[in-house]
């Protein structure tokens, strides 16, 4: 019972981190387009 708890917490945590990476992924691709797509549009 401990060591299925324990499994369940240790998927939650390592999704957790692909989460966070997804995240930080993310924010960091929309900071980069938005630059681009403006500068393309005034062109």
């Amino acid at each position: 019972m401990v060591l299925t708890i324990g499994l369940l917490a240790l998927i939650v945590w390592g999704y957790k981190d692909v989460i966070w990476l997804a995240l930080i992924v993310a924010v960091g691709a929309v900071l980069l387009v938005q630059p681009l797509a403006l500068a393309w549009r005034q062109d």
